[in-house]
């Protein structure tokens, strides 16, 4: 179980994969967050 396990999150500003959100989108996912992208 991570810090945001059964967290939704909207995450926008996804313009490529070098973008801050990206990074934020991976690191949440990664902790057990859902996203809405």
């Amino acid at each position: 179980m991570g810090l945001l396990s059964g967290r939704k999150i909207l995450v926008t500003g996804l313009l490529s994969n070098r973008s801050i959100a990206y990074g934020i989108a991976k690191a949440a996912r990664r902790e057990g967050a859902e996203l809405a992208l």
